[in-house]
């Protein structure tokens, strides 16, 4: 029996929300033992179970492995990938400004001097770097007058008292003198707690169901004039789960067909719930009708999360039921 992985926070920073994301991402490809994984990969199990960990940041290349055990979609995580690691780095930037230091990284104050300088030789009609990305050229001579002019304008920062943070977010109540334009690391549009619609803070758009389960018909039942035998499938409970947002919710779609007026409060109840077993966190939705619907957000990084489903048909004390496993799991 493996030991059990920490509770992990995703709104604590980026790493412990990749870290979050990592372990949907195993629990989707049924959250095999790391020495498993590590038959599978160019990884050491100590490396991907430290990249699940979310202490630190793993490396490309370990995520890569991590990826590629669990048969997941590189491209996608590459860019995933650095995503986080932009976001650890404004984020150490923010803390460097607000203790009053000069942060200033030499790859984005040449680029912006090199604009400033004769292009090098063999270099006239090269392609200046996309917006948000920089190109470390220049050899020899030419370098050096771009690092000289840079020790120039780091004294006189240094002087001025200026704190300047190219590439990261500044977190100071004064603008800065200079900031370079990069692209943005994707956020969800508003906070993450428990209980949040996550359809209203952009938890939809990268949304993955992690399993789904049939709710079944205890009893017979009559259903506008038709009997519905026992273990008939009157809808679908899923556990749907947001990697970027590091939290589930249950989402409940009746049977196509089953109640043609959705809005008739005379044919049934519809109550979901998601449940995160590990500290008996539930988030209830009921609502006087049969009809599709879904229940706030769990943060999962403290525990796995369980999806469940009742539909009560009115007066006759018959309900149809259905759960999920709890997903994602945190052993190893």
């Amino acid at each position: 029996m493996g030991r059990r992985m920490g509770p992990l926070d995703p709104a604590a920073g980026p790493v412990e929300r990749f870290a979050t994301e990592l372990r949907a991402l195993r629990a989707l490809a049924g959250d095999r033992p790391f020495w498993k994984m590590a038959r599978q990969c160019a990884a050491s199990k100590s490396a991907l179970a430290a990249a699940a960990a979310g202490r630190q940041l793993p490396s490309r290349n370990v995520t890569r492995e991590f990826v590629r055990a669990c048969g997941g979609d590189w491209a996608w995580w590459s860019e995933r990938w650095t995503q986080a690691a932009d976001a650890l780095e404004a984020a150490r930037c923010g803390q460097e400004q607000q203790a009053g230091v000069v942060v200033i990284r030499p790859q984005y104050l040449l680029a912006v001097l090199r604009s400033q300088l004769p292009p090098a030789a063999g270099n006239a009609s090269a392609d200046p770097p996309p917006p948000g990305r920089v190109l470390a050229t220049g050899t020899g001579h030419g370098r050096g007058r771009q690092w000289a002019l840079a020790s120039v304008l780091v004294a006189g920062l240094v002087a001025a008292g200026v704190a300047w943070g190219i590439g990261a977010p500044h977190h100071s109540s004064h603008p800065p003198q200079a900031q370079a334009s990069v692209a943005a690391v994707p956020a969800v549009t508003g906070q993450v707690i428990d209980g949040t619609d996550p359809g209203l803070v952009g938890c939809f758009k990268d949304k993955i169901t992690l399993q789904s389960a049939h709710v079944l018909l205890q009893k017979q039942a009559q259903l506008r004039g038709r009997t519905l035998p026992a273990g008939t499938d009157v809808g679908e409970i899923s556990l749907v789960y947001s990697p970027h947002c590091g939290g589930a919710w249950a989402r409940f779609y009746p049977t196509p067909g089953l109640n043609p007026d959705p809005n008739d409060t005379t044919v049934g109840a519809t109550t979901i719930e998601a449940d995160r077993p590990a500290d008996h966190t539930e988030m209830l939705w009921r609502m006087g009708h049969i009809d599709s619907t879904y229940s706030g957000i769990l943060l999962t990084g403290m525990g796995c999360a369980i999806a469940r489903a009742r539909v009560d048909m009115i007066g006759q004390n018959v309900a149809a039921v259905g759960q999920t496993v709890c997903l994602p799991s945190r052993t190893h």
